[in-house]
């Protein structure tokens, strides 16, 4: 009995002693980082596909600045896995896209529709949920070789903490693939994508106008241009600014910092931001503002003779950074001037961010449609409503209930 029992035990452990087999060590594949989608300048037909490549060994024993953590190489193909499959006749280790932290396209691809290259990414299993989508106003291919890390040595711990910078400046968002994907075929919100661009010297900057509307004045923000814009010496060659807004899957504009800034309060993804106004207290000074919300953002859409009406009321916490020595903040009466001046700015400059989104985007990124969906009784009703084209027609009620609650203080010996 006891040999019988040894023997099916034996037998049984063949089957488990199987299981790694095909396995495959890490220095034995390619591991992609980033991936770059370009038309092709020489076939219309063929795209430009670029794969960033992490080299492992020089990550781990990277001790000077000068030595490089990633290599590139680029492709003409049809599509994304033709390019994988001939990048695989010419390297010496198999292609791996479980690691794979990003995908850029290029402006020009976007404008035509990313539906046939993130529906091949959907249905492999090889690629993971929360890769980030950027749209790059310069080439894809580009953006991927020029973006540098100063301060992290391995690329992959680079990216991750890039993608997060949204936390804590309010001018992008950490747009994934997946959202992108679901959000192209949803009757109630529309995609974004990060905004990517190669940094211009500072004399080649020049700023956007914002779209504002008739008889209204604003005092912009310090980031109400798009990327590519921002006037900086040293640092990475590439930034991060705004977002790329769609339309289903075709790109049909673009966002500044300080519009990604309202779009991340209605969406209720905005966590911190530094504000910059003039002082209404001191007209040849400026005031900074820390911004956080104290309470999620509220949105309801009501119908008047068909056209949509939607609320929108945005609770911030604002924390004064910078002062005037001549001024006094502690003041009841002068903490509501800055809270009316405050409440008032970022009220126009929401109102012109609805409309842009509406009127010329004609784009729920938002989602508002989220709210407006519950005023039907059926889906059916719902889809035969087509909300998107109502949504050009929308009026924006904006409402912005501001709190400072800490004026700053100075220390004097």
């Amino acid at each position: 009995m006891k040999k019988l029992c040894l023997i099916i035990f034996s037998i049984i452990s063949i089957f488990f002693l199987t299981g790694c087999y095909d396995k495959l060590e890490a220095n034995e594949v390619a591991y992609v980082l980033a991936i770059g989608i370009d038309k092709s300048e020489n076939n219309p037909d063929n795209f430009s596909i670029t794969f960033e490549f992490v080299l492992p060994m020089a990550v781990e024993n990277n001790s000077g600045s000068d030595s490089k953590a990633s290599t590139y190489t680029t492709v003409e193909a049809t599509s994304l896995y033709s390019a994988v499959n001939l990048v695989n006749s010419y390297i010496s280790k198999e292609i791996n896209l479980s690691h794979n932290k990003l995908v850029v396209f290029s402006e020009e691809v976007a404008i035509d529709g990313l539906s046939e290259h993130t529906s091949t990414i959907a249905h492999d299993r090889h690629f993971r949920s929360n890769m980030h989508i950027l749209i790059s106003k310069c080439k894809a291919k580009d953006y991927i070789e020029k973006t540098t890390s100063i301060f992290e040595k391995n690329p992959a711990k680079f990216y991750q903490s890039l993608f997060e910078t949204y936390k804590y400046t309010g001018f992008t968002d950490n747009s994934y693939l997946a959202d992108y994907i679901i959000k192209s075929s949803y009757t109630t919100s529309q995609p974004v994508a990060m905004l990517g661009n190669i940094s211009l010297s500072t004399d080649d900057t020049t700023k956007e106008e914002s779209n504002v509307l008739p008889n209204e004045t604003y005092k912009p923000n310090n980031a109400n241009y798009l990327s590519g814009k921002i006037e900086k010496q040293g640092g990475s060659q590439t930034e991060i600014l705004g977002l790329a807004v769609f339309r289903y899957s075709r790109l049909v504009g673009e966002l500044t910092g300080e519009e990604t800034l309202y779009y991340l309060i209605t969406t209720n993804k905005f966590g911190e931001s530094n504000f910059t106004i003039y002082d209404p207290l001191s007209n040849d000074s400026i005031i900074d503002f820390n911004l956080s919300k104290w309470k999620n953002t509220e949105s309801s859409v009501s119908f008047i003779d068909g056209t949509p009406l939607i609320k929108v009321k945005a609770y911030i916490n604002a924390n004064i950074l910078s002062i005037n020595l001549n001024v006094d903040y502690m003041n009841n009466k002068n903490i509501s001037k800055l809270e009316d001046e405050l409440e008032y700015i970022m009220e126009t400059g929401m109102k012109n961010y609805l409309y842009k989104t509406s009127k010329v985007f004609r784009s729920d990124i938002s989602g508002f449609g989220q709210d407006a969906v519950k005023n039907y009784i059926t889906w059916s009703e719902w889809k035969e409503s087509n909300w998107l084209d109502m949504y050009q027609f929308a009026y924006f009620n904006v409402d912005f209930d501001i709190n400072i609650d800490r004026t700053g203080l100075v220390f004097v010996d």
